[in-house]
């Protein structure tokens, strides 16, 4: 008789695997952003001193050496680490984003 009940409907799962799960794929996306930017630094500063990132992969007397070459994979790497952000921080708030629609669904 003194039991306190609490309604399945109110206090429904808790969802802290997702939640956890989340907040994992928000922290993995900010580390490629800025993994992302040091190796673009990275990169740029290899330029400056001379050393050509890509000068062993192409063949003897290619024009396209030296810092035309630095400045595409400087971008490229900028590229790929604003796409696996977007990708990451967006699948962490498409979580977020059910579990609120389940919360919402079930106060309704």
């Amino acid at each position: 008789m003194g039991q306190i009940r609490l309604s399945a409907k109110r206090f429904g799962p808790r969802w802290t695997a997702l939640r956890i799960f989340a907040g994992l794929l928000k922290v993995l996306a900010w580390l490629v952003a800025v993994v992302g930017l040091l190796a673009a630094i990275g990169i740029i500063v290899s330029a400056a001193a001379g050393v050509h990132i890509a000068v062993g992969m192409l063949p003897p007397g290619t024009p396209l050496g030296g810092p035309l070459v630095s400045g595409i994979f400087t971008f490229l790497a900028l590229l790929g680490a604003a796409f696996y952000f977007l990708v990451l921080y967006a699948a962490s708030e498409l979580i977020l984003l059910l579990i609120a629609i389940e919360y919402n669904t079930r106060d309704a």
